[in-house]
């Protein structure tokens, strides 16, 4: 059987083609199982009612949607860029000139998930009241 310099060229080209072509699924793959991890080198498990979650060492952009926590937060000098509060009522007194520039994702028992999404929190801190909606916030 002879085989002529064209055909084993044609041969030749077809292997590259295949081994790039196998090459490059094999990298998307990979790209797509790792990126579906939560980093952990930057972050801190936290034990919670739901279950685990990984906290940002230094999160920015914090969102409160209880009365309370966004208190608890603004007591540690942390202040959330958005909160969930009761839209028809003023804020409790001792908030009030501690809250200015807070956006508003809407009312505690009903938070604007759209709103939040583009908001593309960093730390989104809630009670229990709100398990019924926890994997939407995840």
């Amino acid at each position: 059987m002879k085989i002529s310099l064209r055909h084993l060229t044609y041969l030749l080209l077809l292997g590259v083609f295949t081994f790039t072509l196998a090459s490059a699924c094999s990298l998307n793959i990979k790209h797509s199982v790792t990126s579906s991890k939560q980093p952990t080198e930057n972050c801190r498990k936290v034990q919670h009612e739901m279950g685990e979650t990984c906290i940002p060492l230094n999160p920015q952009r914090v969102i409160t949607l209880w009365i309370t926590i966004l208190g608890n937060t603004l007591a540690l000098d942390i202040k959330p860029f958005a909160s969930a509060y009761i839209t028809s009522e003023p804020l409790p007194e001792y908030l009030r000139d501690r809250a200015d520039g807070i956006e508003s994702v809407g009312n505690l028992g009903e938070p604007n998930l759209e709103k939040i999404l583009l908001f593309k929190p960093d730390l989104i801190m809630a009670n229990s009241r709100l398990q019924n909606i926890y994997q939407q916030l995840s």
